[in-house]
């Protein structure tokens, strides 16, 4: 009885933890899609968001 309570409970807890069930994962932004250097529109596939000092910039390549 105590060990089907515990595996319930890891079980539960894991899926409490798991950032896809909270919804917190977004799928990566294509280039020259909008984006913000802070993230909160996603993060690009290429993790570069080129802002140019404006609020709002657009997905790049990274520059080498």
């Amino acid at each position: 009885m105590k060990l089907s309570f515990l595996a319930t409970l890891a079980l539960f807890g894991a899926a409490i933890a798991s950032p896809v069930a909270a919804g917190q994962e977004k799928p990566p932004l294509e280039l020259d899609a909008p984006c913000k250097q802070d993230g909160s529109m996603g993060n690009c596939k290429s993790n570069y968001c080129e802002a140019k000092g404006d609020a709002e910039g657009k997905c790049k390549p990274m520059p080498k």
